[in-house]
């Protein structure tokens, strides 16, 4: 591993709680990493622990396999090789862009000095800006300069703090991507720091969502949408409802089933027997690790085949083991008042099938069912579900406009995005969906619809709010799917 953060907490002074506590994450060599949170979560204080700015009270930080902080050390951080691009670009504006470039290549010759900074400025596509001052550069341009003057050095990790704050919206969202293809292209490791989810999305390879100095999930763009280990991670990263719901496991069927107001969901017992929960392995190229892992992972499933089929046969300490949920469980299906769909994955042939049809468990949320995920699989622990009682997410994406569906919903109101439409709409009974739907799908305020649910990963979450008040994610002022808010 090349970046190792390990239980650092960062407290300042007259402050009655930790701005960072006891974070944990890592990121492999030439792998973009980004803490999203809102202002004040921690994210600026843990990125300027890693640079060396800010002294951490307890845990380490390990560098290529180097301790910068912690156990005794701190290496001073013009000693780390780490650069920095921040908010505000920082360019000295009396020099021109050859001279910014360079400023950090100080000792080397002429020549290779001349060398480095045209291969970084066509690095970042700007070869022809090298005699230009930085106010006769748009806020793009000198935000590629800046990071040009970051890799010029050739720095073993390189740090960003809201690069693309001070930017106009459309203009972030393409410098996101351009800045990820530079730093894959210069095989640079990474890590930024973010308010705004789409920035995130769009740089990251793994993303971290902060809260109040804690670390609730670091994971892939993608699990963080749909695996959300947290009502907070589901609440801050995009959109969704959450409804209430009770498990149970239907008799003739042996399927796991969620009724809706809008349609059944249902997750095969044969793909998550048990209650048992897969997890994507994010150390890829480990291979003979991930050789026996596979297989000690087929056993396990194998195992909660044989108790999905005979649960009297059951070991409560193997099951406890593989992750499972309790046996008692087993006589219980989700029902949801939201009813019908299918679970595709449920016609996995084999137990390697099974696994691969298998989502991410997460120790709060949990997933029943999720399509085929082709990385490697972990096995990991499903928090326990000992109550009736759960609540279930339903994205903007899962819920799907259907005018030959039987149920139907209101139009409450409707955001334009050029594309699409995001709808709200209340069921007969009052709760409330979102839905994305393609814009020539134009209906109007208090229309009745019809939609269908389309839930490939069914994630539950252990009820907060009293009976019948369904809770929003994400509710406040209906915002856009990029959320964004201080940094």
């Amino acid at each position: 591993m090349f970046l190792e953060v390990r239980q650092v907490s960062i407290r300042y002074p007259r402050s009655p709680a930790p701005a960072v506590d006891a974070v944990s994450l890592q990121l492999q060599p030439g792998q973009l990493g980004v803490l999203l949170g809102p202002s004040g979560s921690g994210k600026t204080s843990l990125l300027r622990a890693v640079a060396g700015l800010e002294p951490a009270q307890s845990g380490c930080i390990l560098l290529d396999g180097r301790t910068l902080d912690g156990e005794g050390a701190r290496v001073p951080a013009e000693e780390r090789r780490i650069g920095m691009v921040f908010q505000d670009f920082a360019l000295f504006p009396h020099l021109d862009v050859a001279a910014n470039v360079g400023f950090g290549l100080r000792g080397v010759a002429r020549a290779e000095r001349a060398r480095i900074v045209g291969e970084m400025l066509a690095l970042v596509g700007l070869p022809d800006a090298l005699r230009k001052f930085p106010h006769q550069l748009s806020g793009g341009q000198q935000q590629r300069i800046a990071l040009a003057r970051a890799l010029a050095p050739q720095p073993r990790l390189l740090l960003l703090d809201e690069p693309f704050s001070s930017l106009d919206v459309e203009l972030r969202e393409r410098l996101a991507h351009d800045v990820r293809d530079i730093l894959k292209q210069a095989h640079t490791t990474a890590l930024m720091v973010t308010h705004d989810q789409m920035e995130a999305f769009a740089v990251g390879d793994v993303v971290g969502v902060m809260r109040q100095g804690r670390l609730e999930q670091w994971d892939t763009p993608y699990a963080l949408y749909h695996r959300p280990a947290t009502r907070f991670t589901a609440d801050f990263v995009g959109h969704g409802v959450l409804l209430q719901g009770s498990l149970r496991q239907a008799e003739a069927t042996g399927e796991i089933e969620v009724d809706t107001a809008a349609g059944r969901l249902r997750s095969a017992a044969g793909v998550m027997p048990g209650g048992a929960g897969l997890r994507r392995d994010q150390e890829r190229g480990q291979g003979q690790d991930r050789e026996r892992d596979q297989q000690r992972h087929q056993a396990q499933n194998q195992d909660a085949l044989q108790q999905a089929a005979d649960p009297t046969d059951a070991d409560p300490q193997k099951t406890k083991a593989a992750g499972q949920m309790p046996a008692a469980l087993d006589q219980h299906h989700l029902q949801l008042q939201t009813g019908v769909h299918h679970a595709n994955a449920a016609n996995a042939a084999n137990t390697e099938d099974l696994a691969n049809a298998a989502g991410n468990v997460h120790s709060e949320g949990d997933v029943l069912n999720t399509p085929e995920v082709p990385d490697p699989l972990e096995v990991t622990a499903l928090s326990d579900v000992t109550a009736k009682q759960v609540d279930v997410l339903l994205r903007a994406d899962d819920v799907m406009h259907d005018d030959a569906s039987p149920f139907k919903a209101r139009v409450l109101r409707k955001s334009f995005r050029g594309a699409e439409f995001l709808y709200t709409l209340a069921l007969e009974n009052g709760q409330q969906l979102l839905s994305l739907v393609p814009s020539h799908h134009d209906h109007a305020i208090g229309e009745w619809i019809g939609i269908r649910l389309d839930v490939t990963h069914l994630v539950t979450f252990a009820p907060e709010h009293a009976a019948g008040t369904p809770r929003s994610v994400g509710a406040d002022a209906w915002r856009s799917i990029s959320r964004t808010g201080g940094g």
